[in-house]
């Protein structure tokens, strides 16, 4: 199986090149395999709040990523947290040629992720990637910032594998997302900075504006690449085996 889904992903890949960010079809942000993609470092961050329970794990197991835990009610804050596992690049990449060429324009670039859940239900899934150049919408989170999406697993294999391609257009991402939902369509309570979030237009979420999409100016220094289960109580399970951006 882990044979397979391997060359499904050479497939998909087949025309990746990271040393620069023109006339590509697509760029590996993360692999487990030993190949392209597979330098950066993983850390995991739990509840980083005062008081947090919240867990999790990431550990690399059969040229997989498998990140696994539970989130739980913050004590201190009386919500749900967040667990989150980044991969940290070796050296920054520019992607700047993929940022969309309209901000309303839903089609176009999309990072993609292969991989599965044996909780798919788990609506508290995310997909992040940062750089220095990302503007912070707050003071939580980040030392950095990042642009910000949901997914989900659609249920349909890649056929011939367990794995799904879950492919979240960049349109999705905002980088006004909340620390204390991780969505860009939510106002932050009002015994907090009472601040309103925005979404990127091309997402079909609202309030939204323009300022807040990927734009060029933005991912010509990349520097990591996320997932996050947060904002929503339960167990989770996700199996990564690659991720990437495609034109």
């Amino acid at each position: 199986m882990i044979l397979a889904i391997l060359a499904t992903v050479a497939a998909i890949s087949a025309h990746v090149d990271q040393s620069s960010p023109t006339d590509v079809d697509s760029t590996v942000l993360a692999a487990f395999d030993g190949s392209t993609g597979s330098d950066a470092k993983w850390d995991v961050t739990n509840d980083p709040v005062m008081g947090g329970v919240s867990v999790s794990t990431f550990k690399v197991e059969n040229a997989t990523g498998v990140f696994n835990g539970t989130v739980k009610i913050v004590p201190f804050l009386k919500a749900p947290g967040v667990c989150n596992v980044k991969g940290q690049f070796a050296s920054p990449m520019d992607l700047s040629a993929y940022a969309p060429t309209a901000a309303g324009v839903p089609a176009g670039p999309s990072v993609v992720i292969i991989g599965r859940s044996s909780t798919p239900d788990y609506a508290g899934f995310r997909v992040a990637f940062g750089g220095p150049a990302i503007p912070r919408s707050t003071k939580y989170g980040n030392s950095v910032g990042s642009f910000k999406a949901n997914f989900a697993f659609p249920g349909t294999p890649v056929p011939g594998t367990a794995y799904e391609a879950i492919t979240v257009p960049l349109g999705n991402f905002s980088y006004d997302w909340s620390a204390f939902s991780g969505r860009c369509d939510t106002k932050d309570p009002t015994s907090g900075p009472n601040q309103q979030h925005y979404c990127c237009p091309a997402s079909g979420l609202t309030p939204s504006k323009a300022e807040v999409c990927p734009a060029p100016k933005y991912m010509k220094k990349i520097t990591d690449i996320e997932i996050w289960a947060e904002s929503i109580v339960g167990d989770f399970h996700v199996e990564i085996a690659s991720i990437f951006i495609k034109a």
